[in-house]
């Protein structure tokens, strides 16, 4: 058709035969490259398979008793700081821990041990736990979460906390940590004198 129309005009023009060689060959590899195409979008819609891989998610909560928590949550040198020091407790690498940090009116924490403060710092971190072998994260899951119900969590952290916090510069000193748990924790409240967990963030 429209090629052998083509290549005979060249042929027949100035051109020699080397050159329609040379244009056949270019249309072979025209032809050449959308099968290829064909066969590259084929392979596409095959499923590559996948490494299963188990992720956990944990998310706690805690308060913070600070003499200023406005200032603390606003110190770009605090939440390195809660990340550092919840790395060493949990013993989770850095990368795996997103921490958040708020200022919370305490009254609506109904806490009467931040009585010296009508305010605080309420931490949430998230804990990220991915890898192949779901039996090992079930196992770093469990062992974390035993930390975090441990009955020395709070302090430990807290002197944990004032070490980054003093190593990093910073003016402020924790005066009292409150750990509420994580999501799933039936031992959310528990442990506390004051047993707000339960109506943590309800507007009591």
């Amino acid at each position: 058709g429209m090629e052998a129309q083509l290549m005979e005009d060249y042929g027949n023009d100035t051109m020699d035969g080397n050159m329609s060689e040379e244009i056949t060959t270019s249309f072979g590899q025209v032809d050449e490259t959308t099968t290829t195409g064909e066969g590259g979008k084929g392979n596409a819609t095959t499923p590559t398979p996948t490494v299963e891989k188990t992720v956990i998610t944990i998310v706690g909560t805690m308060t913070l008793s600070v003499a200023d928590p406005d200032a603390f949550v606003a110190d770009n040198k605090s939440a390195p700081a809660v990340t550092a020091a919840l790395s060493k407790q949990l013993d989770v690498a850095t990368e795996a821990l997103a921490v958040e940090l708020n200022v919370a009116d305490a009254r609506r924490l109904a806490s009467r041990r931040l009585q010296d403060s009508s305010k605080a710092v309420e931490v949430t971190y998230t804990i990220t736990l991915s890898g192949s072998d779901a039996s090992v994260m079930e196992a770093l899951s469990a062992t974390i979460k035993a930390v975090i119900d441990g009955s020395s969590f709070a302090s430990d952290f807290q002197s944990s906390l004032n070490t980054e916090l003093s190593n990093a510069g910073s003016q402020y000193t924790i005066k009292g940590v409150r750990s509420h748990g994580y999501d799933g924790s039936s031992t959310d409240g528990d442990g506390s004198t004051d047993g707000d967990g339960s109506t943590d963030g309800d507007g009591s």
